[in-house]
């Protein structure tokens, strides 16, 4: 079972998924003082999952698992998010995990170019070409 949570820059939502992708109920919070946020639905629930991932607006590093910024959220930049669990934990940006979601579970399934638009508080696009999700400078 995976914690599966998604902080954009209005609010916060949060699921339990099976290895399938299936979700349990979204439960959901404005988007506010994300890192006391974070840390109260990671504790509810860290002893009934066997990983965390979590989608977050702005510039993301998944590979330092650090939020570099978000423009469309105050706060201290960046954030080293390994503090938050010692569960296995995965960040990317919000619009480049609903992109690979695309590729995995939705129309994309059937394509090797995937281009996947978000227009919301702001404007984001995602790239999957050749099968690879494109990222830019980390």
């Amino acid at each position: 079972m995976v914690l599966a949570i998604d902080v954009g820059a209005t609010k916060t939502a949060w699921a339990l998924s099976e290895a399938e992708g299936a979700l349990g109920p979204i439960e959901r919070r404005p988007t506010r003082d994300v890192p006391s946020l974070l840390q109260e639905i990671v504790s509810a629930h860290a002893k009934s999952v066997d990983a965390i991932g979590i989608s977050l607006v702005g510039h993301v590093n998944p590979s330092r698992l650090q939020w570099k910024e978000a423009l469309t959220i105050a706060g201290s930049y960046p954030q080293d998010l390994r503090a938050l669990t010692s569960l296995p934990l995965s960040i990317d940006n919000d619009l480049k995990a609903a992109t690979l979601a695309e590729e995995v579970h939705g129309w994309g399934r059937t394509y090797s170019e995937v281009l996947c638009l978000n227009l919301g508080s702001g404007v984001s696009l995602g790239v999957i070409s050749g099968g690879i999700l494109q990222r830019g400078s980390a």
